[in-house]
């Protein structure tokens, strides 16, 4: 199974992995052939990459976690959203009642979301492997909700990986699940705009971590350390993040793991302005990011968890041979096995080339559309 951008999809190609909306109803089934209108709906319906199975990539990975668990998990972010209008409308009307009935239903849904927390945290730790081997596919309409329950999810393994308590990984997914919640209070559409944002554009992203604070300073069911990854997940080590301009240990550690996850995954997600960046390519980035925006020691750490190229992927070598990655040893994720495919005379042959005992050869990228031999 690999991800391909749903342009870049060849004749023969089956979904790999069911894609749903954030009301977790089924979009299109794992194992539909992908024919063109098939390809048509899938771009109709914000998806500009899905998981796919092919000739050379036909391996079905285990996700992160459950589809069951993830479904819930956007649905309970999303009822968070959808149920500030409600909320702000009672606000807008100052009386006891009111006040008293947005106050519970604040308290109501992040009592929902600190069960989801608790089910993520407990079925990550009952999971044998730690490792990121594929990153979630989003589409534009729910990308929001999506994000932050992909965001909650890298977090914990991080976390985990790091040796962190039963008690602070949950406090990790509850603030990963609600550090964007901000966004609430402000005209969040702007971030399905196709260009980059302009100024005005970005003192309004830049309010949402304060306006989330605000939000959940008074409410006694969330922590202080919680409230904190929702107000300092956009502060970066040397002082030029927002919106209070703190730098190095004045940034909480849990915000910092979170603004980490955070970023790898809006790098590996495909938004309107650019198309997703492959894991590799991710974790470059995120290097260097650690120079003057995140904790350097932290992203040594998290790029250790990142599978660079997972089973499944079809990659090309600085020989030029096109091959798919069959084997990966994680202690050396960048020197897997790959099953090369080459066509002699009459036949197509394969053979698999060890990295790790041919240390003449690299991986130069990924390959999304296969040679035209794999096809026949």
């Amino acid at each position: 199974m690999r991800r391909v951008p749903v342009e870049k999809i060849q004749k023969g190609a089956k979904l790999g992995k069911s894609v749903y909306n954030s009301d977790g109803k089924i979009l299109a089934k794992q194992g539909s052939e992908l024919n063109d209108i098939r390809k048509e709906r899938l771009n109709q319906l914000g998806y500009d990459s899905v998981y796919i199975t092919d000739l050379l990539s036909n391996d079905i990975i285990d996700d992160i976690i459950s589809a069951e668990l993830r479904i819930k998990s956007v649905k309970e972010v999303k009822n968070v959203f959808d149920s500030f209008e409600r909320y702000l409308e009672r606000l807008a009307r100052p009386s006891s009642s009111n006040l008293k009935e947005a106050r519970k239903m604040e308290y109501q849904t992040t009592r929902n979301m600190s069960k989801v927390a608790v089910d993520l945290v407990s079925e990550l730790l009952n999971k044998k492997h730690q490792e990121i081997n594929m990153v979630d596919i989003k589409n534009s309409d729910g990308y929001l909700y999506q994000h932050s329950v992909n965001v909650a999810v890298l977090s914990v393994i991080f976390g985990m990986k790091l040796g962190l308590n039963q008690k602070k990984l949950e406090t990790l997914a509850i603030g990963s699940l609600l550090h964007d919640i901000g966004y609430n209070f402000l005209n969040y559409d702007i971030l399905k705009k196709k260009e980059f944002l302009d100024q005005e554009a970005k003192d309004i992203v830049h309010a949402h971590p304060l306006k989330g604070y605000d939000y959940l300073k008074d409410n006694f069911d969330i922590d202080a350390h919680t409230r904190l990854i929702v107000l300092q997940h956009h502060e970066w080590v040397d002082g030029s993040g927002y919106p209070n301009g703190i730098k190095g240990d004045e940034i909480s550690e849990l915000a910092k793991i979170v603004s980490i996850c955070d970023v790898y995954d809006a790098l590996t997600s495909d938004r309107p302005f650019r198309k997703a960046l492959d894991p590799q390519e991710a974790n470059e980035r995120m290097m260097v990011a650690s120079v003057k925006q995140l904790d350097a020691e932290l992203v040594q750490e998290f790029v250790k968890i990142i599978i660079p190229y997972p089973v499944g992927t079809v990659v090309r070598l600085t020989n030029n041979e096109i091959g798919v990655v069959e084997d990966v040893d994680l202690g050396f994720p960048l020197r897997p096995k790959v099953k090369i495919v080459k066509q002699v005379v009459g036949r197509v042959e394969l053979y698999t080339r060890d990295l790790m005992k041919e240390h003449n050869l690299l991986i130069v990228g990924v390959e999304y559309e296969l040679p035209e031999v794999c096809l026949q």
